[in-house]
C-alpha cells in the first residue's frame, strides 16, 4: 500500500478535490510528509513501534510524526492501539505539533504517553486553526516525566484555536503540573459535544 493514494471531491467544483496518501503501518505514518493528507487503511497495532539500539536495548519514540503536521488526517473509523511514547522534551503525542490541520474519525486505545511541556495522546501542541472531529481516546494514560511542566491533556496538550466536535477521553487518567485537562490542557477551541 506504500505511496498509494485516492482522491475525493466535495460537490461539482474541481477545486474541491483532495488527494489522500494511504497509511497502513506506524512506520508509514512516522515517515509520511507533514503536509500530506493521510488516511488509515485499517487498524494499527503499535506494540513493536520502538527503536532497537546497537546493543539490542530499545528506546521509545517521543512521537509518531515529529514535524509540524498541516494536512488532513482521516482515521476512517480505525483504531491505533498499544503505543507507548516517551519524550524528555516538549511536544509529546502521536503528532508532535500541528498547524491548521484536521484530525478526524479515529479511536486510540491502550496508549501510554509521558512527556514534558505540551503533552497529549493525539497532539502535543496544535497551532493555528485546528479541526478535531469524531475522536476517542480510551484505556490510556497521559503524564509528565518531571514536575514543573505545563499543558497536559488526554487528547491534546495545548491548542491555539479552531473547533472540536464529538471528542471523548474515557478511562484515561491525565496527570500534570499546570493547566491539565481530561480532554485538553489549554484550549481556545470552539467546542461541541465533548
Amino acid at each position: 500500500v506504500a505511496n498509494e493514494t485516492f482522491t475525493t471531491k466535495d460537490g461539482s467544483t474541481s477545486g474541491n478535490k483532495k488527494t489522500y496518501t494511504l497509511v497502513s503501518s506506524m512506520t508509514a505514518l512516522k515517515d509520511a510528509s507533514t503536509s500530506a493528507n493521510l488516511a488509515l487503511t485499517g487498524d494499527l497495532n503499535a506494540t513493536s513501534f520502538f527503536i532497537t539500539n546497537a546493543d539490542a536495548t530499545t528506546t521509545r519514540y517521543g512521537n509518531v510524526m515529529s514535524g509540524t503536521y498541516s494536512g488532513t488526517f482521516a482515521g476512517l473509523g480505525h483504531t491505533i492501539t498499544d503505543i507507548t511514547l516517551t519524550k524528555a522534551d516538549s511536544q509529546t503525542g502521536i503528532f508532535a505539533q500541528t498547524s491548521n490541520a484536521t484530525l478526524r474519525d479515529l479511536m486510540v486505545d491502550r496508549v501510554t504517553i509521558l512527556g514534558r511541556h505540551h503533552t497529549g495522546t493525539l497532539i502535543g501542541r496544535a497551532g493555528g486553526t485546528t479541526t478535531l472531529l469524531n475522536l476517542l481516546v480510551t484505556n490510556s494514560s497521559v503524564g509528565l516525566q518531571a514536575d514543573g511542566h505545563y499543558w497536559t491533556g488526554g487528547l491534546v496538550g495545548y491548542v491555539d484555536g479552531g473547533t472540536i466536535s464529538n471528542a471523548w477521553v474515557i478511562n484515561t487518567p491525565v496527570s500534570g503540573y499546570h493547566q491539565v485537562g481530561g480532554l485538553i490542557g489549554r484550549s481556545q477551541l470552539v467546542a461541541d459535544n465533548i
